[in-house]
């Protein structure tokens, strides 16, 4: 019997839930609902941000200079 067997351990702590991220914004989501919004407003798997094509994209093995 060891020194310390005779005192109770203690109860270990909750595990937190983790963050969900929107995987479009990359900000991490709100509300306990499934889907919700991010931290600004946009609904999960979107973003307010215009999407922008590479304005100088890589000349290719076939493109013609």
């Amino acid at each position: 019997m060891g020194v310390f067997d005779k005192f109770p351990k203690p109860p270990k702590p909750p595990m937190p839930k983790p963050t969900r991220i929107n995987p479009a914004s990359g900000l991490p989501m709100i509300g306990g609902r499934i889907g919700g919004v991010d931290v600004a407003g946009n609904p999960f798997g979107t973003t307010r941000k215009p999407f922008k094509p590479n304005p100088f994209p890589k000349p290719g093995p076939f493109k013609k200079k």
